[in-house]
C-alpha cells in the first residue's frame, strides 16, 4: 500500500549513523520509449537480516513521471503491517520510505526491495535517476547510511506500442497483443503490457488500438 505523504521523515533520529563502504543499494540502467511505462527495482543487499526500514530520496530527470500509486514493495516484506510511503518533497524529488510498526525485518539478504513505476513522457530526452540520502534502520534502531546511487535512463529506439520492434506501430502489433491476451504465447511478452499495469488483458488491446487511431 502506498500512502502519499507531504512531510519530512527523519528516521536518523532513532540511532547514530554508521557509514557502510560496500555498495549495498543498486538500481539497474534501462531503456524506455516515450509513452512507455517500466518497473524499476531498488535492490538492497545486507549481511544480516535485521533491517526493518529503508529510505531514499529520488530525483528524476525532466520528461519522466513517477507513478506513486503503482509503486510497491517486493516479496522481501513478509508482514502486512509493512508499508511503502512516497511523497514529493520538492519539484521532481521524491522521498521513498518503508515502515514496519512491529519491526519485522526484510527477508533474505539481497534482491529487489522496492519496485518503482516510471513513465516516459513524449518529450523525454534521456537522463539519470539520482538516489541519495540512502539509509536503513535495524531492529535495534541503529541507522546505516549508504553511498549515492545513479541509474542511466536511455531512450529506447522503439516506439510505445511497437511490440514486434520493427519501427512501426500497426496491425501486426495489435494482433500480437490479441494473441497474447487469448493465451497464444508469443516471444514479445515483455512488450505486450501496453498500459504498464503488469497484466496482459483487454485493456492492452484497447490501449494499442488508441495508439493506432492516434497515429493514422
Amino acid at each position: 500500500m502506498v500512502r502519499r505523504i507531504a512531510f519530512w521523515v527523519f528516521i536518523a533520529a532513532f540511532g547514530s549513523l554508521l557509514n557502510v563502504n560496500a555498495k549495498n543499494v543498486t538500481v539497474d540502467n534501462f531503456e524506455i520509449a516515450p509513452g512507455e511505462t517500466k518497473l524499476v527495482a531498488i535492490n538492497f543487499s545486507n549481511t544480516q537480516a535485521t533491517h526493518v526500514a529503508f529510505q531514499a530520496d529520488l530525483k528524476i530527470p525532466q520528461g519522466l513521471t513517477l507513478n506513486i500509486d503503482r509503486c510497491f514493495l517486493s516479496d522481501r516484506f513478509s508482514n502486512q503491517d509493512q508499508e511503502l510511503h512516497i511523497g514529493e518533497i520538492e519539484t521532481g524529488v521524491y522521498r521513498i520510505l518503508t515502515s514496519s510498526y512491529d519491526l519485522t525485518p526484510f527477508t533474505g539478504n539481497s534482491g529487489a526491495l522496492i519496485y518503482l513505476s516510471i513513465t516516459a513522457n513524449q518529450d523525454y530526452n534521456g537522463g539519470t535517476l539520482l538516489f541519495n540520502n540512502l539509509m536503513s534502520v535495524d531492529q535495534t534502531c541503529q541507522s546505516y547510511t549508504f553511498a549515492e546511487e545513479t541509474a542511466t535512463v536511455a531512450i529506447s529506439p522503439f516506439s510505445w506500442g511497437d511490440v514486434n520492434m520493427d519501427g512501426k506501430v500497426n496491425l501486426s502489433d495489435l494482433m500480437i497483443v490479441v494473441n497474447e491476451v487469448v493465451g497464444k504465447q508469443t516471444s514479445y511478452i515483455e512488450r505486450v503490457d501496453i498500459n504498464g499495469d503488469n497484466k496482459v488483458n483487454v485493456s492492452d488491446i484497447s490501449t494499442i488500438t488508441q495508439i493506432l487511431v492516434a497515429t493514422e
